[in-house]
């Protein structure tokens, strides 16, 4: 009686231990506005990195004022604030529309990819502020792609604030660095499928 009960409480407290470890994990990856990137291996992994660095190119062609780079399964993005916004606005500017507009063509042409888009300050000002003006650009991007036809479930956003500078902030320079926009372009479900499947 008494080593079934020990078996059952053991049993109790290490499903209760689980638990709070899966949601300690998927807090801190949200919390964090990180998304699970995919990592392919073999065949598979070669597929879809081919595929990101043809996809990287064909942005290349079209994008201006952005910093393209694919890294293996995935594509990084980079856009200089001043590139899309005026100082301290989350406005975006006619000509950061004009380049939106070809990047948008590229990406419905390629729907089975997802993108999470990131916002970025400095670290001058209010610490709440910045993250909010970091996620209201963040999503400015993202609306004005969505209002071109991208889909809405292939998009997310995030706004870091200024806890992931690209350069220390100590100069006004590589301040103007941190205050910025990047997109990750990523294989979805479908797009790993296909490479899985030889389709891609």
């Amino acid at each position: 009686m008494r080593i079934t009960r020990y078996l059952m409480l053991l049993g109790l407290a290490v499903a209760i231990m689980s638990s709070c470890e899966t949601v300690k994990k998927v807090t801190t990856k949200k919390d964090e506005g990180e998304k699970i990137v995919t990592k392919e291996g073999g065949k598979t992994g070669k597929a879809i990195t081919k595929y990101m660095e043809k996809h990287a190119e064909e942005i290349k062609a079209v994008l201006e004022n952005g910093s393209v780079e694919a890294q293996k399964q995935k594509i990084r993005i980079t856009f200089e604030s001043g590139v899309l916004f005026a100082f301290n606005s989350s406005e975006l500017g006619i000509v950061a529309k004009a380049n939106l507009t070809k990047f948008a063509e590229i990406l419905n042409a390629n729907p089975d990819t997802k993108l999470l888009i990131e916002g970025h300050s400095d670290d001058k000002g209010d610490l709440e502020v910045n993250k909010a003006i970091s996620l209201n650009r963040a999503n400015e991007v993202a609306n004005y792609l969505k209002s071109k036809g991208v889909k809405k479930a292939r998009i997310e956003t995030y706004g870091y604030g200024p806890s992931k500078p690209k350069v220390d902030n100590s100069t006004a320079a590589n301040r103007a660095l941190n205050r910025r926009v990047e997109i990750v372009i990523y294989a979805s479900d479908t797009l790993v499928q296909r490479a899985k499947n030889g389709s891609l």
